[in-house]
């Protein structure tokens, strides 16, 4: 068994290497910016009525916080591949790992706001908090498509 589980770890590995070592990274890093994006202008649009569903914006800041935590994750992946870039390149993905930070710093925020008693009278700073997010995941998106290219 514990061989198994090391021999898949290892798989994982290299294939999360060889996938993190093209230009397609990039893209699903874009790819998931876009849909943490998206989720966020979603949840912000949902909470501007003052009757706002609060029991279908939990489910939709669930599903935002799981975007966020796959950029997040999409990233840290790419912190050992990243080492090799130079110059511009570098420098354009600090600026991607900075704004994913702040993007899962952001959800964990409107996380705890939501949970708070009083998250119906404050849905305009919570709004606010999402489209904070949003405006983030789009950095992380232009960051990415600019590394790609």
């Amino acid at each position: 068994m514990k061989y198994l589980i090391t021999r898949l770890t290892l798989t994982a590995a290299l294939s999360t290497v060889a996938m993190f070592g093209s230009d397609d990274h990039f893209s699903r890093i874009a790819d998931a910016a876009q849909k943490t994006q998206a989720e966020a202008r979603d949840l912000s649009a949902a909470l501007k009525p003052k009757n706002a569903d609060m029991k279908a914006i939990h489910g939709r800041m669930d599903t935002l916080q799981n975007h966020a935590l796959e950029l997040t994750q999409m990233v840290e992946a790419a912190q050992s591949s990243a080492a090799s870039l130079t110059g511009p390149k570098k420098a354009e993905f600090e600026r991607l790992a900075t704004a994913a930070k702040i993007v899962s710093i952001f959800v964990e925020n409107k996380k705890n706001m939501l949970g708070r008693d009083d998250a119906a009278r404050n849905r305009s700073i919570i709004r606010a908090n999402a489209d904070g997010i949003a405006q983030r995941a789009a950095m992380v998106q232009k960051s990415a498509l600019k590394l790609k290219s």
